[in-house]
């Protein structure tokens, strides 16, 4: 079944490599795929474990132990005369232990009342949840990147087909120049001037070429997509028309992370107050003590003496200038939370209001381009007409080619920039 399962796995592989892919495959990809956002993974996990062991504080800790002793001066100590019938106010030194000694046992202890334990365990509860909104916020961040790349892959091989089309229709015009030239009817310098326009053609459309294959290794990069395998993508020529949503707050993709700061702070204030609180605890031990005046009374039993008990610790803080201090220091991160939070929230809003009117700017600006563009193709195909009639204006085919590239590099960066502010409006208000 393994054998199965890893074939499957292949030939699906496979499949995926050879077809061309679609921003929600290329989406998907990333989300399983992407070493940050696994890396990211490992942190929320982390949190989980630290959540949990805080929770076994609340459960009893038993310890074994166990030692061996030798005094080569055995301890002594002082004890009034009168309790072996000497006279008052004399003294005798009795040895507190034997040459050899030893001991073991079992100690347990058992939170009953911590209330530091348990505003811990609130903490790390709320910083577990803090990890999961920031996986999810890392998730829309790569949805972003990944979607302005694959958008910028396709505008970019769209460039790369037009440029290739312009060079080869230009390199037919050469060769119609070329011709004229050899049969005398055309100087040195308009042929100069062809081979320009040609070897410039041929400069243009290996930068777009270039940023092609630069956009991929891009996108492959956010997708964690092998970079040394081919990875073809779909061509979509429609450009998506601007959605620009009313903005909420709570529609930012960081705003439950970041909002969940403010409770941290409050959490770990009332921590560092519960310092002050009492503390109870259960303890008990079970153990055996052995004397002797040589290392045999291990193995004799009536060396041995058990000592046993069970009990209640009660400890009250009074006085700490320690705790008194980090317990203002809480006081303060609470109000910088707030503050910072609020500073969010108008960064985030100017952010999507920048961006909202530069949406809408660039997408009038792009269909202005795009007229414009129109006019210049049109412009190129009458000159070629002109030139395939015999009437050769190279200084007038030159300034049109000219127009003709500015339009265009001026229309690709408009659909650049309006593809990058359309992506960051939704990611900014991204459910």
């Amino acid at each position: 079944m393994k054998y199965v399962i890893t074939f499957l796995t292949i030939i699906q592989t496979l499949y995926c490599h050879a077809q061309d892919w679609n921003l929600e495959q290329c989406l998907l990809y990333g989300l399983e795929n992407n070493r940050q956002l696994l890396s990211k993974q490992y942190t929320a996990d982390i949190q989980r474990i630290e959540h949990k062991s805080i929770q076994g504080k609340l459960l009893p800790e038993i310890s074994a132990n166990a030692n061996l002793d030798y005094y080569w001066k055995v301890p002594v100590q002082t004890l009034p005369g009168e309790l072996v019938g000497q006279s008052p106010g004399t003294f005798i030194t009795v040895p507190t232990s034997t040459s050899h000694a030893g001991s073991y046992g079992v100690d347990v202890k058992l939170n009953l009342i911590n209330a530091e334990v348990w505003t811990g365990i609130k903490l790390e509860a709320l910083k577990e949840q803090a990890r999961r909104h920031e996986y999810a916020s890392m998730e829309k961040l790569l949805s972003r990147n990944v979607s302005i790349s694959f958008y910028l892959v396709q505008q970019y091989t769209k460039e790369r087909t037009t440029t290739r089309q312009r060079y080869h229709s230009q390199k037919q015009v050469h060769e119609l120049i070329e011709k004229k030239f050899n049969e005398g009817l055309l100087d040195q310098i308009s042929f100069n001037q062809s081979l320009s326009l040609l070897k410039n053609q041929e400069e243009i459309f290996l930068q777009t070429d270039y940023k092609v294959e630069n956009s991929l290794a891009e996108l492959k990069f956010w997708m964690g997509f092998p970079l040394d395998s081919l990875l073809t993508i779909q061509q979509n020529t429609e450009i998506p028309t601007p959605e620009i949503p009313m903005f909420e707050s709570r529609r930012l993709p960081d705003y439950e992370a970041e909002r969940l700061k403010i409770d941290i702070a409050e959490k770990d204030y009332k921590a560092r107050l519960s310092a002050f609180y009492p503390k109870l605890e259960l303890v008990g031990n079970y153990g055996q003590l052995g004397f002797g005046e040589t290392n045999r009374y291990i193995t004799q039993s009536s060396a041995w003496h058990t000592s046993s008990f069970v009990g209640v610790r009660l400890s009250i803080p009074f006085f700490s200038m320690s705790t008194i201090r980090q317990s203002q220091k809480g006081k303060i991160m609470i109000a910088q939370a707030k503050q910072d939070f609020l500073y969010y929230e108008d960064s985030q809003q100017r952010a999507y209001l920048q961006h909202s009117n530069n949406l809408q700017s660039t997408w009038e600006t792009l269909r202005i381009q795009e007229e414009k563009l129109h006019l210049a193709e049109e412009n190129e195909r009458f000159s070629i007409q002109k030139i395939e009639s015999g009437i050769i204006d190279m200084l007038q085919h030159k300034q049109i080619q000219q127009d003709l590239i500015d339009e265009q590099n001026r229309y690709n960066q408009a659909i650049t920039n309006y593809l990058k502010h359309y992506v960051e409006v939704i990611y900014l208000q991204s459910r």
